[in-house]
C-alpha cells in the first residue's frame, strides 16, 4: 500500500457556526485568566469595603450585664442530685446482687439435695435395704 498524505480539513464559509457565542466569548474574555479575575475581585473588595464606613450611622453599643449566679445554691443542688443518683444506683446494684445470691443458693440447694438422694440410694443399696424404705427412713422431715 503506497504512503498517502493524510487529508487536511477544508475550511468552509459556514464555519462561523462553530465559533463560540457572543456571550461565551464575553465570559471567557472577562474571566479568562486567573490574574484578570484576581484583579477584578480585589478591586471589588477594595471598593465595597472602603466605602462601607461612610454610609453607616454611629454605632450604638449597649452594656449587657451578666446575670448573677448563686454559686452556693448551684453547688448544693448539684450535690443533692449527685447523691440521689448514687443512692439509686447503689439500691439497684443491691437488688441485683440479692437476686443473684438467691439464685445461686437455690441452685446449690438443689445440687446438694440431689447428691444427698443419690448418696442415700447408694447407701441403702450397699446395706441391702429397700430403696424406698431406706430413703424414707433417712430422709428429712
Amino acid at each position: 500500500m503506497p504512503d498517502e498524505e493524510i487529508p487536511q480539513r477544508i475550511g468552509f464559509v459556514s464555519d462561523r457556526v462553530y465559533e463560540p457565542s457572543l456571550m461565551l466569548r464575553w465570559w471567557r474574555a472577562f474571566w479568562g485568566s486567573a490574574p484578570k479575575a484576581g484583579v477584578r475581585f480585589s478591586g471589588h473588595a477594595l471598593g465595597s469595603h472602603s466605602g462601607f464606613p461612610r454610609f453607616t450611622g454611629p454605632v450604638r453599643t449597649t452594656l449587657i450585664t451578666a446575670p448573677t449566679v448563686d454559686v452556693a445554691r448551684l453547688q448544693a443542688d448539684f450535690s443533692r442530685q449527685m447523691n440521689e443518683a448514687v443512692e439509686k444506683a447503689v439500691a439497684a446494684s443491691d437488688v441485683r446482687h440479692e437476686q443473684r445470691t438467691s439464685e445461686l443458693l437455690t441452685a446449690a440447694s438443689r445440687r446438694f439435695d440431689a447428691q444427698r438422694e443419690a448418696d442415700l440410694k447408694k447407701g441403702c443399696a450397699d446395706l441391702g435395704l429397700d430403696g424406698k424404705v431406706g430413703a424414707a427412713r433417712f430422709s428429712r422431715g
